[in-house]
């Protein structure tokens, strides 16, 4: 009909179409991000036309100020003038703001402070940020609460201009004498209504787990050449060292050098996009002390889904078949039926409940489905695969053996 959409910003290297591919709704064709001349990650889409040469930008809601009809599908709610909500809220310490906690670069807050594991009671100063989005005129009250629910400080605000993606920072001296060790609690109160809580731990020494940076992950597309990524993370004065562990890779995707993740040319993985993690860990520590990086591999040679419709009948009900072969090393095969068109995952898990690999996720419609899932380099023993979709979670257990 001559219109156009254009989208920009996205991710580097997550494009999931090529040029002149055909494209259906729900088919993801690429991952919100930041790149170009951005200054934050976002979804930047825009409708219109060429008239008489010039582009014509579309307004695709139909409301107030565009009363031409509206081009959603389904129209959402307009949410710029909604009530505040607040999305997280945090503490952070001096060294974690980048020493000095009252001038803090725009960039590591977009970037996310960084929490400690434990906040060591001899901190000179506690920061608290909060991520929100409001109207203008809402009132709120940020409280800190030790472990027995007494109240410990408060403050309160009003946000002065409307904010859809906004962020406030406080804090405070934190000489605590004598010390007070436990779960404290921070929580944000409009009209005397809990938003939100998030607890953190006081300790005697301050702890932070290693944080991998950036914090998103990264997309790599198909290339005839080997492609490296060297792994980053911040250990805020840790000694200790880190180690590295590729969870639920392809055949191709190697660690080498203990923090360089090599992308071979070899691509067989089953479908265009396919999603795998690293984990960080601080020496021989508990599992608080990891951090997880994922990364998005791009194969547009490849089927969009990497799966196979096996017939035409619709099924009653959702369904998970048992893979087969079981045991199996090191690929399977996966039923599943969906009674009508949904947004589906396939997720497989250790037996500690760790995922390590995303087999599938995008939309299907309604029909019986296979696909293949290669453990690679993962070890033996037990594993889960659940589907999930907008109903309904299956879980069922698998054995691999080598």
């Amino acid at each position: 009909d001559n219109t156009y959409a254009y989208y920009y910003h996205l991710r580097k290297n997550s494009s999931t179409v090529s040029v002149g591919d055909n494209v259906t709704a729900g088919q993801m064709i690429g991952l919100a991000g930041s790149s170009g001349n951005s200054s934050d990650a976002h979804l930047h889409f825009e409708p219109g036309q060429i008239v008489n040469n010039q582009w014509v930008k579309r307004d695709p809601w139909n409301g107030t100020y565009n009363t031409l009809p509206s081009l959603w599908q389904n129209q959402a709610q307009y949410v710029g003038d909604d009530a505040l909500k607040v999305y997280d809220i945090g503490v952070y310490t001096v060294l974690s703001a980048g020493g000095n906690i009252n001038s803090i670069p725009w960039s590591m807050i977009k970037e996310r402070l960084t929490e400690p594991v434990n906040f060591g009671y001899y901190e000179a100063k506690i920061g608290v940020f909060m991520q929100f989005q409001s109207k203008s005129g809402e009132s709120f009250v940020l409280e800190i609460r030790r472990p027995d629910n007494t109240l410990w400080t408060s403050t309160g605000g009003t946000v002065n201009t409307k904010c859809q993606y906004a962020w406030y920072l406080w804090n405070w001296t934190f000489n605590i004498n004598p010390p007070v060790y436990g779960t404290w609690y921070i929580r944000i109160l409009k009209n005397n209504v809990e938003l939100k809580r998030q607890n953190f731990q006081v300790a005697l020494l301050t702890r932070y787990s290693p944080r991998f940076k950036p914090v998103a992950g990264k997309s790599f597309r198909r290339k005839n050449i080997i492609q490296r990524d060297t792994l980053r993370v911040e250990k805020f004065g840790s000694s200790l060292p880190v180690t590295y562990t590729l969870l639920g890779p392809p055949a191709n995707v190697t660690l080498v050098n203990d923090s360089i993740v090599t992308i071979g040319t070899n691509w067989n993985q089953p479908q265009v996009s396919y999603y795998f993690r690293v984990e960080a860990r601080l020496g021989n520590t508990s599992s608080d002390m990891r951090d997880t990086f994922y990364y998005h591999l791009v194969d547009t040679t490849h089927n969009f889904t990497g799966v196979t419709n096996i017939n035409t009948e619709i099924p009653g009900n959702y369904f998970l078949d048992q893979n087969y072969p079981n045991p199996f090393n090191p690929a399977t095969n996966i039923r599943f039926g969906l009674p009508h068109g949904s947004f589906v995952k396939i997720i497989i898990y250790d037996i500690s409940g760790k995922e390590v690999s995303a087999v599938l996720k995008t939309q299907l419609g309604a029909g019986n489905y296979e696909l293949q899932w290669n453990a690679g380099e993962l070890a033996s023993g037990v594993y889960f695969y659940r589907l999930e979709t907008d109903d309904v979670n299956i879980v069922k257990k698998m054995i691999l053996v080598k």
